[in-house]
């Protein structure tokens, strides 16, 4: 098997996004329970395809982008199982992702292969597969935090319900007594601390609003000729710090097509 030496690239928006992510392990982020909800009987229902496909023989294909991220038409399917694989394999009493274990690596090769098997995935691509269970990892956490462990107001119960019936099938006893317990007043403390933190944006509202939107209006771009949309020769997408310097200093934001 090659080594994990496919990050995605330095400078892209995938790899910040997982730096932070990792700097934040510790603390649950919020999820938007109905959409975890649905993703979970979701997840579970694609499973169920999938291994009847796989009995068949059958291996799905996928296509990379230029950044070597899977798109197409089977890429929703290849997240979806990685979340119910991540839920399946990787207790939720483990405390970070990226946690040093060797239970936790094999757990996680034991991931990896089943993704194999099932879908056409190069070897160098396992860092970036192994990247995105530990995107839907902490978001699975975050869900059960905020489900079961808050109230509507987004405080934390004084006293924590037992396991969830409805997700037993993921979660044993001796598990969820120990994410509870993770849950202490520190955790607590840091949770409130981001959450104060972000909904007291560093940028003036409007200001705000309007980078956020530029930013999403940049990786809509980005996917278009990702997937091949745009037939052009060539097409430079502006990087979101001059997206945002644009927006300052109110200049046109304008696309270079080839001829």
């Amino acid at each position: 098997m090659a080594p994990d030496r496919d990050a995605p690239p330095e400078n892209s928006q995938e790899n910040s996004q997982e730096r932070d992510a990792q700097e934040r392990d510790a603390t649950d982020t919020n999820a938007p329970p109905d959409t975890e909800a649905k993703e979970v009987a979701r997840g579970i229902t694609i499973m169920k395809g999938i291994i009847r496909h796989r009995d068949q023989g059958l291996v799905y294909h996928l296509d990379w982008n230029s950044d070597k991220q899977a798109i197409g038409p089977n890429s929703a399917k290849l997240t979806s199982y990685i979340g119910t694989l991540v839920r399946m394999h990787i207790p939720v009493s483990i405390a970070k992702w990226n946690l040093k274990s060797e239970e936790l690596d094999a757990k996680k090769k034991a991931i990896w292969d089943e993704l194999q098997r099932t879908f056409e995935i190069p070897d160098d691509r396992r860092r970036y597969i192994l990247s995105l269970a530990g995107k839907r990892y902490r978001g699975w956490k975050a869900f059960l935090t905020n489900t079961y462990l808050k109230d509507k107001d987004g405080n934390f119960l004084e006293e924590a319900p037992g396991r969830p019936k409805k997700y037993e099938i993921f979660i044993d006893e001796k598990d969820w007594a120990e994410f509870v317990k993770q849950r202490d007043e520190d955790f607590r403390k840091r949770s409130a601390t981001n959450s104060a933190r972000a909904s007291k944006p560093a940028y003036p509202s409007n200001t705000h609003d309007a980078i956020f939107w530029i930013s999403r209006w940049c990786d809509a771009e980005r996917k278009k000729v990702s997937e091949n949309l745009y037939r052009a020769k060539s097409m430079h997408t502006l990087s979101y710090a001059h997206a945002i310097r644009c927006f300052i200093f109110g200049n046109l934001i304008h696309f270079d097509i080839g001829a």
